[in-house]
């Protein structure tokens, strides 16, 4: 699997660039500095956790109908905004012209 770029546009449209208001929110409750960042960090490893429970439980596609690959590219997108949060500020603009510019460190057909 890699990167979904359209996908990462899509829900950003959607539900907007919410880890900054995520990072103040964990800030205030953790009473230790968060960074939008860490947000994308914290829910890769929120969703390898969700892997490891469908792989170990071996949940049928009936009991969770694509779970396991929605979940697998969610992780992979957030691991990317985790490390190039610089290129999801300016992701919408840049889909506009061409996506090829675009830093991904984690193209690869394994996650």
């Amino acid at each position: 699997m890699i990167v979904n770029l359209d996908q990462i546009l899509h829900k950003k449209k959607k539900y907007g660039n919410s880890f900054p208001e995520i990072a103040t929110k964990w800030s205030a409750f953790l009473d230790k500095k968060v960074s939008p960042q860490d947000v994308a960090s914290m829910m890769t490893l929120m969703k390898k956790v969700r892997l490891k429970f469908i792989s170990d439980n071996r949940l049928s596609e009936k009991v969770v109908p694509d779970g396991l690959l929605d979940t697998a590219q969610d992780l992979i997108n957030y691991k990317w905004i985790a490390g190039c949060y610089d290129e999801y500020l300016r992701l919408e603009d840049t889909l506009k012209e061409d996506i090829s510019g675009i830093q991904n460190p984690f193209r690869t057909n394994h996650f």
